[in-house]
């Protein structure tokens, strides 16, 4: 209790609680709220959906605009308002802890719609008590629509927290318009279904064992919003900070490896799933790659404190080293992981052994080279170029992941155009959209069948890998070398022997004299 007393204690949140919950504000704000989910509960008697899942699903609609969309912009405009009038600089150097401030943004803006939330929960009772969804099945939803809700928060404050400018979350009732517009329907299509779904016990594998969905998804979810509040912490504690450190990210990675291994342990069914993971993994490596590269600014910093501390370099786990030690561990996950779904999941398969043996060894080894020239060709470019890196960067991944897909269409409506129907495949085409990984990784695992000049595809796909692997590895490390030179000359000058002078031959007859 005391524990909690304390944390209750935080000034951001009872700031957020004190002016959000001003009399004039919170009332029409409820009463409409009442209004609307009355009404519902109101149409689905008139048309007898009460009992059917429909009214519950206008409801969890209502609930999910209210915690999740509107809930997310009251916390991206209040971070975006602190940071604008330069407050959020004042907590920076205030005596409470960064992850104080982070918990009180995170629970404190939107601390109205939490009670606008529990406006609602009589009116779903009445559904519950009309037969649909049951008292456990109520339960079921709300927990999954808290927790998607938090994922939200966290997306926004991390957002307010990482962006370039000071914008005060203006843009929120656009993003809420839109949202309604575009997927109002669907979710309402959905969250009736899931009042049906939750009637009726169902379980997912994780590795081996036969869990129900909501301890899943609770697991899948709760490191989302951790990792989440992580990073929004260490922008809480310096803006200029990464958003993860070499290890967090690493961590961070590993967890969804991991996660994601679990999931994909006991599927029975066909899906390339080894593909699924390998593309899903490429995509987490390359985001926390981005996220602990260090500038050239950044660099020459860790030189000179590392000389300072009579180091050399900084330390390669430090937000201030080079990030090729972390790509190198961030490659080992993007190895391991889908080599065990291939392994364990997909050779095991009877519907695997009815297609014949496919082998993943290639696409696994051209993903593996893809995260590591990714990463090192991103710190070549930051280290090269200074502040114009990300652009050059840019271009460089637009002339090597997009421009082959875009010749490769090209040439394939070329192709078919000049041969007609009925015509051999057209590997050229093939080839050249596979120098793109894009592509390649898929076409050099046999999607689709090998055809004639399939090996010519699978070269296509990993030839440039590997040579950008080497080659960017190269030109770090030259320019690594060049950057301590003229950074730190002295710890890069080697040291020279004093010189021993010549003896005089005048000196020893004036000696004797």
């Amino acid at each position: 209790m005391d524990r909690l007393a304390l944390w209750l204690d935080n000034p951001i949140l009872v700031k957020h609680a004190r002016s959000r919950f001003r009399r004039m504000q919170v009332l029409p704000a409820v009463a409409v709220v009442m209004i609307l989910a009355m009404s519902i509960v109101v149409l689905g008697y008139q048309y007898d959906r009460l009992a059917g899942g429909g009214t519950y699903g206008g409801l969890m609609l209502l609930q999910s605009v209210i915690l999740g969309v509107m809930g997310a912009s009251q916390v991206a405009a209040s971070v975006g308002k602190a940071r604008e009038t330069g407050i959020l600089d004042f907590h920076r150097v205030s005596p409470m802890s960064p992850t104080a401030l982070t918990l009180g943004f995170y629970f404190g803006a939107p601390i109205r719609e939490y009670l606008l939330f529990l406006a609602t929960l009589p009116f779903s009772l009445v559904c519950v008590l009309s037969g649909r969804p049951s008292p456990l099945g109520f339960v079921q939803l709300m927990v999954p629509l808290v927790l998607s809700a938090w994922v939200m928060h966290a997306i926004a404050l991390l957002n307010a927290l990482a962006g370039r400018g000071k914008k005060s979350g203006v843009g929120g009732l656009v993003g809420l318009v839109l949202f309604l517009i575009f997927g109002g329907s669907s979710l309402f299509y959905g969250f009736t279904r899931a009042a049906v779904f939750v009637d009726e016990p169902h379980a997912l594998g994780f590795y081996w064992f036969d869990l129900p969905w909501l301890a899943v998804l609770a697991l899948d979810l709760a490191p989302v919003i951790g990792f989440f509040l992580l990073a929004s912490t260490r922008k809480m504690a310096s803006e200029r900070a990464h958003l993860l450190s070499k290890p967090q990210a690493l961590a961070c990675l590993g967890t969804g490896a991991f996660l994601l291994v679990g999931g994909f342990w006991k599927i029975d069914f066909f899906g390339y799933w080894t593909l699924v993971a390998l593309y899903i993994l490429i995509g987490g490596a390359i985001v926390m790659t981005a996220t602990v590269t260090p500038t050239l600014d950044e660099f020459a910093k860790g030189i000179r404190k590392a000389a300072k501390e009579g180091r050399k370099y900084p330390s390669a786990w430090s937000d201030r080293g080079l990030n090729r030690v972390v790509v190198f561990c961030l490659c080992g996950v993007v190895l391991v992981a889908p080599t065990l779904i291939w392994r364990a999941v997909e050779e095991p398969a009877t519907w695997a052994s009815q297609r014949g043996p496919v082998s993943y060894s290639l696409p696994i080894a051209i993903g593996v080279l893809v995260v590591a020239y990714f990463g090192l060709s991103l710190q070549y470019f930051q280290l090269r170029f200074g502040r114009r890196g990300a652009t050059v960067f840019a271009f460089f991944l637009f002339s090597v992941w997009l421009l082959p897909l875009v010749f490769g269409a090209i040439s394939a409506a070329s192709a078919a155009r000049s041969w007609g129907p009925g015509s051999p495949p057209d590997v050229r085409s093939a080839a050249l959209a596979s120098l793109s990984p894009i592509f390649g990784i898929a076409t050099s695992s046999g999607v689709g069948g090998e055809t004639a000049g399939h090996d010519a595809v699978r070269a296509a796909a990993l030839v440039p890998a590997l040579v950008f692997a080497l080659l960017f590895n190269n030109l770090v490390t030259s320019t690594r070398r060049k950057i301590e030179k003229e950074t730190h000359p002295e710890a890069a000058r080697p040291t020279e022997a004093p010189v021993k002078p010549e003896p005089d031959e005048m000196a020893e007859p004036v000696a004797m004299l």
